[in-house]
């Protein structure tokens, strides 16, 4: 798994970036997610919890 940060634009002086976090295809097939799922999310701690609405 890996957090990729990407460039959205640049306006003026200011870069617009966006962040990505990639999973595996094996992760994936095992929660059975096709890659149309709306996805909502928790913090706790220093804990991020991506799960499905």
């Amino acid at each position: 798994m890996k957090l990729q940060k990407q460039s959205t634009g640049k306006q003026g002086n200011k870069e617009y970036s966006k962040y990505v976090i990639v999973l595996p295809s094996k992760a994936i097939k095992q929660l059975e997610w096709n890659g149309t799922e709306e996805l909502e999310y928790e913090i706790e701690g220093k804990k991020l919890i991506i799960k499905t609405k």
